[in-house]
């Protein structure tokens, strides 16, 4: 059907459109034709997994465009205008055919790549805060031409990244940012109609699209820009480049009128300076962190990985800027790309530090000293003691006044000085003692220690007393749903298998405490659960099913009706216990598995270290629903109140306020 107003004519698609559709694509085109149907052919084949409208507007093109446009009326909405009435009044009018969910508009000397448009629908999906999200933009030749803009005191603006590498870390992670340009980006359909559009001050056009992210961001929402969605953008086709001719010369009068506009907010910008680019392309406004770790956290594998992997989350909630770097390198660019999608730029492998290590990878090297000049940060958090030797002496020399926590993790001469104990061995022993003279030197060297339990900062305490440390526990979130008693079967063991206290407790319990259990309960199932279980385990049997990694643990958790934990040596606190608790599932462990959590023998868990009273315990608590829900109920507490993010929040809270403190402080520790 068309229509025709004021100089307007709506060609309706001549497909059926569908009321679930959930964004309108608003596409403007002046000329070129080429271009614009280059342009929709792109969005044609490269945005099919959402369900969207496309709205063409003509702006009066004096060249064929509406007649080239018919072909696609099966999928397009067109709009044709008999005058020109500008960027802004072009895209204000296609807005008003739209009553989806959400608006894009793109500019018709673009081509959107594969996925571009799930990616910022997603992002606003899943950050309610977001108000406008908008896409990579990439010169056709691939180098960068914008990954979100600045806009400095004197209402310039500046595209960050320009001319540069477009798969550079700097550029692949989600970040808050001053404006994002109109070539492409989303908003929530809503928040464009309370604001009212594009500002027809800006008309015919520019700065609107800087003026409209100011209006999204004083209102309470973000301006976000997104890596994953990448378009390629013919610069200047449509309005040129030359600011005293044509479309192009309303940049410098318009910048005028949006410096009026807004001159309270830019006072609150920073002076122009190129040299600080990359400090301002980031709003991030709480602290600024340099987190580094032997790898990037694999956080469905391993508790220590699940916590800093929540740790990160927390301090990004919080909206602090974070720089993560991972020593080794892992071919797993999931883990990847669940930090940058958090909001953290990400460097996957430090080259240098792996050649210091007599190993080789074919990836560029990080400059830790133009990190630290550029990034300004506030703290530098290591992770585990042999990577704070080769990373706390090159940040002290580049930046000698910024403070250095070191996270135990756990304290590793304490598993290896046990494991050396159980197995007798010297040459364990000697090992250990190597180790904790490492381990305290560094611990020394610091500005403050982090560890995951009271028992383990007591314990450096007692041996250096000049330590100051906090602890950060381990962090368990709340499962979805929770299954009674009578639901449950079986015994489970979840453990990264990498780890050798893990393999040890199953080997353990297999051998010496499961056939006292079966012996009682024949038909009882042992299922081990973790990454590398059927790697280095050779225990399966009719009654013990080794099950090897799983994308989630949770469902086995509610599954299952006692967790056994029967560790021998190791440090720190067990996330698999955490965990277990939170879920509900009530557990079994050893003085040394309880060790820093502040169990109580049949009232938060089942305690036991021989293989007769463990197995009798295990029966005990699997046939006794009385005991059973007596325990569940008190773990859930228990880990709620100590390892649930908001209760580690706090602690994070106090322990950053104690930095800054340390820092304000004319006698801020040692150094």
């Amino acid at each position: 059907m068309n229509a025709s107003e004021n100089n307007v004519t709506y060609y309706k698609s001549t497909e059926e459109s569908s009321s679930k559709n959930r964004v309108s694509i608003i596409l403007t085109a002046y000329n070129k034709t080429d271009y614009t149907i280059q342009c929709i052919q792109s969005v044609l084949a490269n945005s099919t997994n959402v369900s969207y409208d496309l709205i063409v507007v003509n702006n009066g093109s004096t060249d064929d465009t509406l007649q080239q446009l018919q072909p696609y009326r099966l999928k397009a909405n067109i709009v044709s205008i008999q005058e020109n009435i500008g960027f802004v009044g072009a895209c204000n009018l296609g807005a008003s055919y739209s009553s989806t969910e959400y608006l894009v508009f793109l500019s018709n000397d673009t081509q959107v790549l594969p996925n571009w448009l799930a990616e910022l629908v997603g992002v606003l999906d899943s950050e309610s805060r977001a108000g406008v999200a908008g896409a990579k933009l990439l010169y056709p030749n691939g180098l960068l031409q914008d990954a979100g803009g600045i806009v400095w005191h004197d209402g310039s603006a500046e595209n960050y990244g320009r001319f540069d590498r477009h798969d550079k870390p700097d550029f692949s992670f989600i970040r808050e940012v001053d404006y994002v340009t109109g070539a492409c980006f989303i908003i929530r359909q809503s928040l464009f109609t309370s604001i009212g559009g594009f500002d027809v001050r800006y008309s015919p056009g520019y700065y609107e699209d800087t003026d409209l992210c100011f209006e999204v961001r004083a209102r309470g929402y973000t301006v976000l820009y997104h890596p994953r969605s990448v378009v390629i953008h013919h610069e200047g086709i449509t309005a040129g480049t030359d600011v005293t001719t044509g479309m192009k010369r309303f940049q410098p009068i318009n910048k005028e009128k949006f410096v009026e506009k807004w001159a309270a907010e830019l006072a609150r910008h920073p002076v122009k300076d190129p040299i600080r680019m990359v400090r301002f392309s980031s709003r991030a406004t709480a602290k600024r962190l340099l987190v580094i770790d032997p790898i990037v956290p694999m956080h469905d594998r391993a508790a220590g990985s699940h916590r800093l992997f929540l740790i990160l989350k927390i301090l990004r909630a919080q909206g602090a800027f974070v720089t993560f770097i991972a020593r080794d390198w892992i071919p797993h660019n999931r883990y990847v790309d669940d930090l940058e999608r958090m909001g953290v730029e990400v460097f996957s492998v430090d080259r240098r530090k792996q050649r210091e290590l007599g190993r080789y990878v074919p990836n560029q090297n990080i400059d830790l000293a133009e990190l630290l000049s550029t990034r300004e940060y506030d703290l530098a958090w290591l992770s585990f003691y042999h990577v704070a030797e080769q990373y706390l002496p090159e940040i002290r020399f580049h930046a000698p006044s910024l403070p250095i926590i070191v996270d135990s993790v756990d304290l590793h001469f304490m598993r290896e000085s046990r494991m050396a104990t159980l197995s007798g061995r010297q040459d364990l022993l000697d090992a250990s003692s190597k180790t904790r003279a490492r381990e305290l030197a560094i611990y020394s060297a610091a500005d403050l220690v982090v560890t995951v339990s009271e028992t383990d900062g007591q314990i450096l305490k007692d041996i250096i007393p000049s330590i100051d440390y906090r602890v950060i526990p381990i962090i368990q979130e709340k499962p979805s749903n929770f299954r009674p008693f009578n639901e449950r079967d079986g015994l489970l063991f979840i453990g990264n298998f990498n780890h050798l206290p893990n393999v040890d407790a199953v080997n353990y319990f297999v051998q010496s405490i499961f056939p006292r259990v079966t012996a009682c309960l024949p038909d009882l199932k042992f299922y081990v659960v973790g990454h590398g279980a059927r790697d280095v385990l050779h225990v399966e049997g009719t009654n013990v099913i080794v099950v090897g990694p799983v994308e989630k643990t949770d469902p086995f958790i509610q599954a299952a009706r006692v967790s056994i934990a029967p560790i021998r040596f190791g440090s720190g606190v067990k996330g698999k216990i955490g965990e277990a608790m939170m879920g509900g599932l009530p557990v079994c462990t050893t003085l040394i598995g309880a060790e820093g959590m502040d169990l109580m023998d049949g009232e938060t868990a089942m305690i036991a270290d021989s293989p007769t009273e463990f197995a009798d315990k295990v029966v005990r608590l699997y046939s006794d629903r009385s005991l059973w829900e007596k325990l569940s109920s008190a773990g859930i507490s228990h880990a709620a109140t100590r390892y649930s993010p908001d209760a580690v929040k706090h602690q994070l809270d106090q322990l950053l306020l104690s930095v800054q403190r340390r820092t304000e402080s004319p006698n801020g520790g040692p150094r």
